[in-house]
């Protein structure tokens, strides 16, 4: 199936890549025949002046491309004869990051290393939490599944430029192609999350907060709790699969050996589960809340409206009835 579609992107990238020369072709000799009807002789010099534009705008940035550095690649294992100069290159990008203690911010050896991006690796959790608590809550309301991709798209390119800032504190165009490319084709192949029964870990926490937001009998709880239901499952699922793009993010930025993409994308889907309990508990705390109280208010206005318009009604009956005497 992955082989099948990869080889599906390529050919379509080649259509378009080709669909777009001819595009091109096709403007340029319209172009230059206006030219040479406006004035004959005068086809040839526009032709090779598009000719040197076109090559000027695909020439700059390719040679600005090549220039920077390459990405940061981890060996594959410690005694492969590469890892020394990754170390080194590892050191050279944390040196000087204000986003690690003074301690650490000159690491020396293998050990600080790794302690400075475990300080990192915090941090790096927090806008990752961050990021899954604002995509659980906008998916859980929104209801859109357009809307929704939409939503979950942005979210997650802001989070994955904020990690990458926070590790190379000034990525180049090279890093972040890099690390958008790789984990585009990890977090997509996601096998490991379809063999999870999620709706069953989320279960305990679901039924608390439906528990416990509609213990003031209302009526039509049990319509709100199915809806609550449904809005915290999908909430989760956009949330649980945030997770895991930034856990992976994380892991390509800060891995001192790169374990493969299937060990990387199961450790992943772990730790990014580890996570989710808690925003599920608290985003979904929230949005009971705000449900339920919501609910109260308007059943509360269809109890005391009529209630008050008999009220001003009999009031104003009563004022006019001694002017009438």
């Amino acid at each position: 199936m992955k082989r099948s579609l990869s080889l599906i992107g390529i050919f379509v990238s080649i259509l378009v890549v080709l669909l777009f020369f001819l595009f091109m072709a096709n403007q340029t000799i319209v172009i230059t025949d206006f030219f040479e009807r406006l004035k004959p002789g005068l086809g040839n010099p526009v032709l090779y002046l598009l000719l040197a534009v076109y090559a000027l705008c695909l020439g700059v940035p390719l040679v600005i491309f090549l220039r920077y550095p390459r990405p940061l690649r981890a060996p594959p294992t410690k005694s492969d004869p590469a890892y020394n100069q990754h170390l080194k290159r590892l050191k050279n990008r944390l040196s000087g990051n204000p986003n690690i203690g003074k301690a650490f911010r000159e690491p020396t050896d293998e050990v600080e290393i790794e302690a400075a991006l475990a300080i990192l690796g915090v941090r790096a959790d927090a806008i990752i939490k961050r990021e899954a608590s604002v995509v659980f809550m906008i998916t859980a309301i929104s209801q859109s599944g357009r809307f929704d991709a939409i939503s979950v798209l942005l979210a997650q390119s802001r989070m994955v430029w904020r990690v990458a800032h926070l590790y190379y504190q000034r990525p180049t165009v090279r890093d972040m192609l890099y690390l958008y490319a790789n984990i585009a084709v990890s977090a997509f192949v996601a096998t490991e999350i379809e063999d999870l029964e999620i709706d069953e870990q989320l279960e305990p926490v679901i039924g608390g907060l439906v528990a416990g937001s509609a213990a003031g009998a209302i009526p039509g709880a049990s319509v709100i709790a199915s809806f609550l239901v449904s809005s915290v499952l999908t909430g989760a699922a956009n949330s649980l699969f945030t997770l895991r793009v930034g856990v992976l993010t994380k892991k390509y930025c800060a891995s001192l050996t790169h374990q493969g993409r299937r060990a990387m994308r199961r450790a992943a889907t772990i730790e990014a589960l580890g996570m989710l309990g808690g925003i599920v508990l608290e985003s979904g705390t929230v949005l009971s809340k705000r449900m339920f109280g919501a609910a109260r208010k308007q059943i509360g206005k269809k109890i005391w409206s009529p209630l008050t318009n008999q009220f001003s009604g009999a009031k104003r009956k009563a004022r006019r009835q001694p002017d009438a005497e």
